[in-house]
């Protein structure tokens, strides 16, 4: 039986964590508001294991990295994505402000206390990526969002567009996707007539890409090989991929009925 207990520190603080492969002892730990951290061996069982946001097969799988991200989770302390010259890309945490309701609020989901509480506790904890937080270093302030969420999107907010930002946090999240989420590919939606979206998606190395039932389709004479023509036709976003979380919320266009919508990729 392996029971071992560590401290790890996170914002200034140290955290404990038991690492164990003995389920009493992982139920114990969880339930005095500890992190725990499970090996799980053959035979392994016992209602500890379920307390354990992250399972291992070996105490050499248990490093610094993991343990940190851990006690984060637990303690409910924002994951630090990326640094730029400029900005930091974190998850978001309950005391950031919220958003003014619009079209490039996920449904509410950043302009509400409640759904962001939810989303924060749920989606970076089992899906370890989702909507960030985009920080400006110098002031603390938060200049926008951007992420992965089903999609690739960004919104910068009004008051700070124009600064280079939104390429500036583009190009860490592309890094962060591959690197750490081991990602191939990242897709994005962006309206047909949101130009200064539509231009930095191209500076960012993204291409319009033919997807059956989207905004772009081959010509019926294509022939084999033959490039397909990008032309966007009306009334076909898919549902479930909103505005916001598309490339389209870095021009603040609003959001229409019927707009029209290109698929853009970037091989990472």
């Amino acid at each position: 039986m392996l029971i071992r207990e560590v401290l790890v520190p996170a914002e200034g603080r140290l955290l404990p964590a038991v690492i164990s492969d003995d389920g009493e002892a992982l139920l114990t730990a969880a339930e005095a508001g500890k992190t725990v951290i499970g090996i799980f061996r053959e035979g392994a069982g016992g209602p500890g294991f379920s307390r354990c946001l992250y399972l291992v097969d070996s105490p050499e799988a248990v490093t610094p990295r993991l343990l940190e991200r851990a006690v984060r989770r637990t303690a409910v302390l924002p994951w630090i994505i990326a640094g730029t010259p400029r900005l930091i890309i974190r998850e978001f945490q309950d005391s950031d402000p919220l958003e003014e309701p619009s079209e490039h609020d996920g449904d509410g989901v950043f302009s509400n206390w409640e759904k962001r509480h939810s989303y924060i506790r749920n989606q970076y904890r089992f899906a370890e990526y989702g909507i960030w937080a985009v920080v400006r270093k110098a002031d603390g302030r938060m200049v926008g969002k951007c992420g992965i969420d089903r999609q690739f999107g960004y919104h910068i907010f009004p008051g700070f567009r124009r600064q280079g930002y939104a390429e500036e946090a583009s190009r860490a999240v592309f890094s962060y996707a591959k690197r750490e989420l081991g990602m191939t590919e990242l897709r994005g939606w962006i309206r047909a007539d949101n130009l200064a979206s539509r231009r930095l998606a191209e500076k960012l190395g993204m291409r319009p890409c033919p997807e059956p039932g989207t905004a772009l389709c081959p010509r019926p004479e294509m022939r084999p090989g033959e490039e397909p023509e990008l032309s966007p036709r009306p009334g076909i976003c898919p549902p479930g991929k909103p505005e916001n979380r598309t490339l389209s919320g870095g021009s603040g266009d609003k959001k229409t009925e019927n707009a029209n919508c290109i698929s853009y990729r970037i091989l990472l």
